[in-house]
């Protein structure tokens, strides 16, 4: 059966996601059965969820299959955690985003969120900086992280000219 991780609904992200698996390592040889076996999940969280409730979450889940096989031993730490973040539409830094897209591109952009993560998090999260992840690429259609990974010539020209104005909005030049 799929697991769903527990979570409050959110407005603009997808359901948190668990990759299980994504690294595996154990044994020695390939005619003995290992003693142990090393797994990393990546986990993939939203607002409001603590490493804490996760880590729970999963020994909870170990817990359900040690039900059906008792020899199950398993431990459960976190390898890093990433913190999700999101940034209140008030917020400066989405304004002048605004305000330079309309200005550029002839229309409102609407803010939306998205399933992976960057530096932005930390930023938000940790140091208390509202960052926003705002770019001329599509995850999808740039291929992001695959073989020929792109971005369309028209939307870098377009972003150089939003950050632009952005940056003069931020230095109160324009």
């Amino acid at each position: 059966d799929k697991h769903v991780i527990k979570h409050k609904p959110h407005r603009s992200l997808p359901p948190p996601t668990i990759a299980a698996g994504t690294i595996i390592s154990g044994g020695t040889k390939e005619n003995i059965i290992p003693e142990s076996c090393m797994a990393v999940c990546d986990i993939r969280t939203i607002p409001g969820m603590t490493e804490e409730d996760v880590i729970n979450e999963v020994r909870g889940l170990i817990d359900v299959l040690r039900k059906e096989d008792p020899e199950i031993q398993a431990d459960v730490k976190t390898r890093f955690w990433w913190p999700s973040a999101e940034v209140s539409e008030d917020e400066y830094i989405v304004e002048i985003a605004r305000k330079a897209a309309e200005r550029v591109v002839g229309y409102r952009l609407t803010p939306r969120g998205a399933s992976g993560s960057n530096d932005s998090a930390y930023l938000n999260s940790l140091a208390h900086i509202p960052t926003i992840s705002f770019g001329p690429a599509d995850q999808i259609l740039s291929r992001a992280h695959g073989v020929d990974e792109r971005v369309e010539i028209n939307n870098l020209i377009t972003f150089a000219k939003i950050y632009g104005l952005m940056a003069m909005e931020a230095c109160s030049i324009a």
